[in-house]
């Protein structure tokens, strides 16, 4: 029985949190903690799945024909795992396919670039083209601009550019990008394809948070409209994500207070104790199975 309590937990808890994400405005006024949420619910509703494999392990006869919970239990965590096991294998082949990609981009960017002057890691290829993004993985974190950019965009634009850029780069963004791609890929469905979206959303105004803290709302704001429409490679992030400006806009100029608002902290701490959930449940379980020891 216990490892179908835990199942059952792990399914709500998982559906509950990315519910609250993909489904509702809310998110779009507090990025980080929604971000927060979202994998300290993915979190924790694997913790809960580790659990119930622990539970069904020790129990000696999980498929007792007179007790067919045990049947069930074991049955509701081979799917829980499979799905595991189905979104890691394709996280592993998206992540692999990517830095390869990403590491061919960075040589040629080596050799079609120089470096920013007074800039550590930013490269700037001399084209009238207009582009902007970030290169991530380990040995390769550079930011790329174009000559026409820096030509376009004032000083303190050009500041909120890299601002944004770095954040994505030091947050490792690509990384959940890559986790929510995988998601999409082995099941792919609208719900899923929610999930994409809302986080690609989400990881941009993260990084805009950043730039607005370094030079202001109105300044990230007209280097995003500047931005808009340009492109820039598939495993790249870049300011110019194709996110929703609009929302993007609001999130600046309206949501002033961003991640320090009530709901905000509100959200983080739901997330902490989301995070604390399997840690809870393994704490409830031996409550039970030491009363059953003791009071058979």
């Amino acid at each position: 029985m216990a490892a179908i309590h835990l199942m059952c937990l792990a399914v709500l808890l998982v559906a509950a949190t990315t519910a609250a994400v993909t489904r509702t405005r809310w998110p779009l006024r507090s990025p980080c903690a929604a971000l927060a949420l979202w994998l300290t619910g993915t979190a924790g509703s694997v913790g809960m799945l580790l659990l119930a494999v622990v539970a069904l392990i020790a129990d000696p006869h999980p498929l007792r024909i007179q007790d067919p919970s045990g049947a069930v239990g074991l049955g509701l965590t081979l799917i829980g795992a499979l799905v595991v096991m189905r979104v890691l294998r394709t996280f592993v082949r998206i992540s692999v396919a990517a830095h390869r990609r990403r590491r061919r981009h960075a040589c040629l960017i080596d050799v079609f670039s120089s470096p920013m002057p007074g800039r550590k890691g930013v490269s700037v290829v001399d084209t009238t083209d207009l582009f902007a993004y970030a290169i991530p993985g380990r040995r390769l974190n550079r930011i790329v601009l174009s000559r026409g950019l820096l030509d376009r965009l004032g000083d303190q634009e050009v500041e909120a550019v890299l601002s944004h850029e770095h954040r994505h780069l030091r947050g490792r963004h690509h990384i959940i990008r890559q986790l929510s791609d995988a998601i999409e890929s082995a099941f792919p469905c609208s719900g899923t394809r929610a999930v994409r979206a809302r986080t690609d959303d989400l990881l941009e105004m993260c990084a805009d948070c950043a730039a607005r803290g370094k030079v202001g709302n109105r300044v990230t704001a007209r280097a995003i409209l500047t931005l808009t429409g340009m492109s820039a490679p598939p495993d790249a992030l870049g300011a110019n994500s194709p996110s929703p400006t609009a929302a993007r806009l609001h999130h600046l100029l309206d949501d002033t207070r961003c991640c320090r608002s009530p709901r905000a902290i509100t959200t983080f701490g739901a997330a902490g104790l989301v995070g604390l959930a399997p840690v809870t449940a393994a704490y409830a379980l031996l409550v039970v199975e030491f009363c059953r020891y003791v009071c058979p």
